[in-house]
């Protein structure tokens, strides 16, 4: 039976504390390596270069960077890095690191003070640490918008529950107002976030023995919250002028996403570690029934909030990254299923995935550190060789991969690392192309128009690039062809 916790507040601070440190170190054993990495991918697109401040104010009433996405905290929070950091990447990866021992916190947080029950409380947040599901928003600077959102989402979430179980007291409703306004900075650092009323209805219908505040209270702050979120939604269409975000017809197809991402990220791959990962969601899945009858949760209202909730996460934000927040139900479900079991067993367990995961995520640090490197390096040969660089001249580059492991390499990005060095880095033509992609492809060579381009060749020993002639480059790939 759930029974919710009232906070002691000087016990309190002392365990949340104690719990931040042991989440900081925890992450810091596990992601370090990703500190090293460098600017990558949207980082390139979506971060502030020095010259363009005014993007900041100007993020609160329209679109946050390249696309159609309302994200003014976001936008603050890498200008701040900004300011203190510079361009050293470090500090910006630092910064990724705490916000996710704090969410770490945050969640422990949270199932404490629902369950009462510290250890699967603990082990659970152990686990959020060091699950490599997380890399894409740890691992890589433009992540944070998880990171960020998660953050708020959780704080939301916790002030919430607070406001419910201490409706009695003069705190409960200061409670709910700061976390009516946590939950309006989430929507404000990263769109899946809005999901939160509809988690906080799904709650209060499933567990109501959380609730010690009167009912018709409880009734008017799910009004309250859904309110906002309705005039959030309003007031975010207004500001980008009608769009509803960079959201196609095909969105809804989304929904086959996490099925792709495990098999290809963890299954495929190979290694042992990461196969923890889907095995966790099958037993997720398998154990649900028994969590949903131990806790006398109605089935139809699960299978609702399921079918609510995860389309419409996918139709506003990318399916991938939401694992960062999706998997703590599965890992939640395995805690629960071996704390059945006994508290040896859930404590033997967890110390056995917590040393699994932080390896796996050391390893997915590293890849994604050296992803960086390559782009890094790239163009750094690119503005040595051409320090302005020539007016609609293409860049071809050949051998340069695609990915190492988890860490994505796009050519696109290279001229983006460029504009950073250019003079005027809003008009410069310039596209960028795969060799092997271009010579393979009549129609993509069609397309170029004539256009001239200079070819380079990736040295995967030295990441260096080495300058081909136009007649070189083709020479090369007519013989690859034959």
């Amino acid at each position: 039976m759930i029974s919710p916790v009232r906070p002691q507040r000087p016990r309190e601070l002392a365990v949340h504390g104690a719990m931040l440190g042991g989440a900081l170190a925890l992450t810091m054993i596990a992601w370090w390596p990703a500190v090293h990495g460098w600017f990558l991918l949207d980082d390139y697109r979506w971060l502030l270069p020095s010259d363009r401040r005014f993007d900041v104010p100007r993020a609160f009433i329209s679109t946050w960077g390249h696309g159609y996405a309302y994200r003014p905290l976001m936008r603050l929070s890498f200008f701040a890095d900004l300011q203190i950091f510079g361009w050293d990447a470090r500090g910006w990866h630092l910064h990724n690191l705490l916000l996710h021992a704090l969410n770490a916190t945050l969640l422990f947080s949270l199932i404490r003070a629902a369950t009462d029950a510290w250890l699967p409380a603990l082990a659970i947040a152990a686990l959020f640490a060091v699950s490599p599901a997380g890399h894409e928003n740890i691992a890589w600077i433009s992540g944070r918008t998880f990171l960020l959102g998660g953050f708020f989402f959780l704080l939301s979430a916790n002030l919430l529950l607070r406001s419910m179980t201490t409706a009695d007291t003069r705190d409960g409703e200061r409670f709910f107002w700061w976390g009516v306004a946590a939950f309006v900075a989430a929507m404000a650092s990263y769109e899946p976030t809005m999901v939160l009323p509809l988690l906080a209805f799904v709650t209060v219908r499933s567990f109501p023995s959380l609730m010690i505040a009167p009912r018709d209270v409880v009734s008017r702050r799910l009004r309250d919250l859904f309110l906002v979120l309705i005039l959030f939604g309003v007031g975010r269409v207004v500001l980008l002028r009608g769009h509803l975000g960079d959201v196609g017809g095909w969105s809804a197809l989304w929904l086959y996403q996490p099925i792709r991402y495990y098999v290809t990220y963890y299954v495929l791959t190979g290694h042992t570690a990461r196969i923890i990962v889907p095995i966790a969601v099958l037993a997720a899945l398998v154990g649900s029934p028994l969590l949903m009858r131990s806790a006398r949760l109605p089935l139809y209202l699960a299978i609702t909030a399921f079918v609510l909730f995860l389309p419409f996460v996918n139709v506003v934000g990318v399916a991938d990254r939401f694992f960062y927040l999706m998997q703590i139900a599965a890992i939640a479900a395995i805690v629960v299923l071996f704390w059945r079991i006994g508290t040896v067993t859930v404590i033997t367990v967890t110390l056995v995935l917590t040393i699994a995961g932080a390896a796996d995520c050391r390893q997915a640090a590293r890849e994604w550190t050296e992803a960086g490197t390559i782009a890094r390096s790239v163009a750094a040969d690119l503005h040595r060789m051409y320090p302005t660089w020539p007016t609609g001249t293409d860049i071809v580059v050949d051998t340069l991969p695609r990915q190492i492991g988890r860490g994505s390499i796009y050519v696109l990005y290279t001229k983006e690392s460029m504009l950073q060095r250019q003079p005027n880095p809003v008009t410069i033509d310039a596209r960028v192309y795969f060799g092997e992609e271009l010579a393979a492809s009549p129609a993509l060579r069609a397309a170029r128009d004539g256009r001239p381009a200079k070819y380079f060749r990736f040295d995967a020993r030295t990441y260096g690039l080495t300058e081909l002639s136009a007649s070189e480059w083709e020479t090369v790939h007519a013989a690859a062809a034959r």
